[in-house]
């Protein structure tokens, strides 16, 4: 009786992990991370995303420990944490009153909103959208 006991407690438990497997296997990329990762400002159009075409082009660079923000001059700040968000992740920068929220608007693409929030307000005039670097060739170029 114990040896059946056994056996069904292992089938089931067997059968959990497996099914456990199947949905981490169905979310595929969910371990994406923002550091280690270079993006590109894309302006909205309607509901699509295109390169800009000015030379004015904002581009961040994550890496581990900093951030490298080049809006009209380069900038490079200290990270000091990268918190994982519902829909998205804060990253807070050492000894500074501000930090960027990365919204993501298209996951598979990697295309995200980056909203400078000082004080807990969205200053807009620092916020925008982005692509990582890699995926730029996903968006069409309008003409």
């Amino acid at each position: 009786m114990r040896l059946k006991r056994y056996c069904l407690w292992l089938m089931i438990t067997l059968s959990l992990s497996c099914q456990s497997q199947e949905v981490k296997n169905k979310k595929g990329d969910d371990s994406f991370s923002i550091r280690n990762s270079e993006w590109i400002e894309v302006e909205k159009k309607g509901d699509d995303f295109q390169p800009l075409s000015s030379e004015w082009i904002r581009k961040i660079v994550v890496t581990e420990n900093e951030i490298q923000l080049d809006l009209m001059e380069s900038s490079l700040y200290k990270i000091e944490n990268i918190e994982d968000l519902e829909n998205g992740v804060k990253i807070s920068i050492h000894n500074v009153d501000w930090y960027y929220k990365v919204t993501w608007i298209d996951y598979k693409k990697k295309i995200s909103k980056w909203d400078y929030t000082y004080n807990g307000n969205i200053e807009r005039s620092f916020s925008y959208y982005a692509i990582i670097k890699n995926n730029l060739q996903l968006i069409e170029k309008y003409e």
